[in-house]
């Protein structure tokens, strides 16, 4: 469909529909077509949020969501999704986008389950330093997801992790050094247009400096301009230039740019003026989730939906059903009071399907079961991700005891980790660490205890430790709680080697025991991971990769320490 076909398709919408095409509701797993159904025929949705996990994503005080959904065979899961863009089809006229998240390991990973090649995060890749295994991770990904039905993935991730602890950002950032973020960008934003898949870069300007979560507060990053310049800014120019389809606006405070109280997201000196008119950036503008409480506790999300759209988005989108109609409503009263026009409106319509028929939306494949079935988890793309995993392992500490002597008695010990029981997948569980370690040793006994171990946990675990010679401990996505640092301290006290496996951010290392005698970053919670670092503790495998990030006594969030 060549582009005038398009002036004249949007000329022709009604102001609900072209609102609608701007607009990104929520489909979860467990959730039927006619509920899908219900939500295109009464709003005109041109894009969904796909939340694999959830029965429906009902925002609560505690940011969780309410329910898991059973293991449905991933073809099974496509062919949803199949049927639900098709549906949408149908009632509008128009090709439905389905956007997800698959930034790398299982903790910011939509598709969960056993069959999809689950890589290591985006800090993994930057461990292993290849910018080559990168695309390949990147490509594998998106093939797979695309087949699955997403067209969209939000990533990758831009942001510079100058905070060795932001919390939000985390092993999601590919390094501290805005060059190696920029160079491991490009290859995503290659890799995803290779595959047909629409890149979605983020959080512009970058939060990697930032020391709190936009999901739970409104946050400030008094960066200078310069610093910006230096350091955040860089990998989000190399992405566009790159080709990135799109941008996701970060719900954060810049003062150096913005000296309003709004965040990137509602800002039209930063998404305008900065992003569109001096970064020359014409494609698709979408602002975070405007369920996150950085939005929703201070501005509310109808009327933040207005302000982005004010401020020059494109596109806005919310996982909460409930707020649908009152956030519609808002955007059209910033119509009816003349901050909007149909005309502004009419313009980020235009790139909305320009987009879509760039990446043959209009043109979709028909679905085909066997095909997901060749696709996802075939041996090419398991052994990339194995391969991911291997090369992505950094050993930080070492008092010795690494590789292990012989065949001793092991116990494991884990945390209960959300994303692992949102999995819920028999392999994908909470054996993974102790599997990964049957392997080669005979002797493996594994505890289970809570991200907070109860006083009845922690006591099990030391009398069961009394009965292994090493013990391995994993600290997942949740991070190092005050009291499991003080489970490993009672372990660390029995005088028997205590090696900590992290799967996540780095920065838990800084807040270990200072006896435990090895720490080793996998930065996956996959079954990858985990023979990964079997192999390491057994000596069948070196831990090449290097830490991305500086820690102790590395804390800056100024560019110019980084």
């Amino acid at each position: 469909m060549p582009t005038t076909d398009l002036d004249a398709l949007v000329s022709k919408l009604s102001l609900e529909q072209m609102i609608g095409q701007m607009f990104m509701g929520n489909i979860s797993g467990g959730e039927s077509v006619e509920f899908a159904a219900h939500n295109f025929e009464r709003y005109h949705f041109g894009a969904l949020q796909f939340s694999g996990v959830f029965e429906i994503f009902v925002r609560g005080g505690d940011y969780l969501p309410c329910g898991v959904c059973r293991n449905a065979p991933l073809e099974e899961v496509a062919a949803f999704l199949d049927e639900v863009k098709r549906v949408g089809r149908e009632i509008t006229g128009l090709p439905v986008l389905m956007a997800g998240d698959q930034e790398g390991s299982i903790s910011n990973s939509i598709f969960r389950r056993r069959q999809v090649a689950i890589m290591p995060s985006q800090m993994g890749l930057g461990a292993a330093g290849d910018p080559e295994l990168a695309y390949r991770c990147a490509q594998v990904s998106a093939r797979e997801v695309k087949v699955l039905g997403l067209d969209m993935v939000y990533g990758p991730c831009l942001d510079v992790q100058t905070n060795t602890e932001n919390p939000e950002i985390g092993a999601r950032s590919f390094s501290q050094d805005p060059e190696v973020v920029a160079i491991m960008g490009e290859q995503v934003v290659r890799a995803y247009a290779a595959e047909g898949m629409i890149s979605n870069i983020k959080h512009f300007p970058g939060r990697g400096a930032g020391a709190s979560d936009a999901h739970r507060e409104l946050e400030s990053i008094p960066l200078s301009r310069e610093q910006l310049e230096r350091c955040a800014l860089l990998p989000f120019r190399r992405a566009l230039a790159a080709g990135a389809d799109s941008v996701m606006m970060a719900h954060t405070l810049y003062p150096a740019l913005e000296p309003e109280r709004l965040p990137a997201s509602l800002s039209p000196r930063i998404l305008t003026g900065l992003l569109r008119e001096e970064l020359g950036f014409d494609g698709l503008v979408i602002p975070d989730d405007l369920s996150m409480f950085a939005i929703s506790d201070n501005f509310g999300m109808p009327q933040a939906a207005a302000m982005c759209l004010e401020a020059g988005a494109d596109m806005v989108f919310t996982k909460v059903p409930e707020r649908y109609a009152p956030t519609i409503e808002a955007i059209k009263e910033s119509l009816r009071a003349g901050r909007l026009t149909e005309e502004r409106l009419a313009q980020s319509v235009q790139r909305i399907l320009r987009l879509k028929q760039a990446r043959g939306l209009f043109e979709p494949a028909p679905f085909s079961a066997e095909r997901v079935l060749a696709t996802v988890g075939c041996p090419e793309h398991m052994a990339v991700a194995q391969e991911a995993a291997n090369r992505a392992m950094v050993l930080v500490k070492n008092r010795g005891e690494v590789p292990l002597s012989g065949a001793p008695a092991l116990l494991t010990v884990a945390q209960r980790d959300l994303n692992v029981v949102l999995s819920n997948d028999p392999v994908l569980s909470h054996e993974m660490l102790p599997t990964g370690l049957r392997q080669f040793y005979p002797q493996v006994d594994t505890v289970l205890v809570e991200v907070e171990p109860t006083v009845p946990q922690a006591y099990e675990a030391v009398g069961r430790a009394k009965n292994a010679e090493v013990i391995v401990a994993g600290v997942y996505s949740a991070g190092l709680s005050e009291a499991y640092r003080k489970l490993l301290e009672e372990l660390v006290a029995l005088g028997k080697p205590v090696i900590v496996s992290i799967t996540n951010s780095p920065a838990a290392a800084m807040h270990l025991p200072e006896e435990v005698a090895a720490v080793i970053c996998q930065f996956g919670l996959s079954t990858f991971a985990f023979r990964a670092l079997a192999e390491v503790l057994a000596g069948k495998l070196a831990a090449t990769g290097t830490l991305p990030v500086k820690l102790e006594p590395y804390r800056s969030t100024d560019c110019e320490k980084a």
